[in-house]
């Protein structure tokens, strides 16, 4: 169809139904050869790992975070480490389901510009005491995450995040 439509401009007799018509079609074709560089870009960032010192952590407890990153991690212009506590609430609007998320709590664990920083490091991390322990049901949900997120400049930025799971406080009789 555009080739029949570039004709008709070569010509001389430009079919102005037709090119209304391709319009959205030849846009919606560019965006996804667009994403498939784009993806094709983020398949080639460098790769974090992450590891916790203690798998079993409660409110107020401590522990180690290493990281390591596999790849090229030259091109990173920053880094950030984050702790992260999220509520997600799920519901029905109408015939629409919908997810909310909201953090209620969030903190910086490591920060740097030095890619060396990034290919391996440690810090520590602390749960905070008066919080709500990991949590699923069907509709609401208490998530801890640690994120990892890497600023790439002229490259898709990374963005991973690792789930962690808070256990609630020991009750004394237990």
């Amino acid at each position: 169809f555009v080739s029949q439509a570039s004709a008709g401009w070569r010509a001389g007799t430009p079919d102005y139904f037709l090119m209304l018509f391709l319009i959205p079609f030849v846009l919606v074709g560019l965006v996804l050869i667009g994403g498939i560089f784009y993806f094709i870009l983020a398949a080639f960032n460098p790769r974090p790992t992450i590891s916790l010192e203690t798998h079993v952590l409660r409110p107020g407890d401590a522990t180690d975070v290493d990281w390591n990153t596999s790849g090229n991690v030259y091109n990173i212009r920053e880094f950030k480490l984050l702790l992260i506590g999220e509520e997600t609430a799920t519901y029905r609007r109408g015939t629409d389901t919908c997810t909310d998320r909201q953090p209620f709590y969030e903190k910086v664990l490591a920060a740097s510009a030095d890619p060396e920083t990034l290919r391996r490091g440690q810090t520590s991390l602390r749960i905070p005491s008066p919080t709500m322990h990991s949590f699923k049901s069907d509709n609401n949900a208490i998530v801890w995450k640690i994120r990892l997120q890497c600023e790439v400049p002229r490259w898709p930025d990374i963005k991973e995040d690792f789930e962690i799971t808070v256990y609630p406080l020991e009750s004394e009789a237990s």
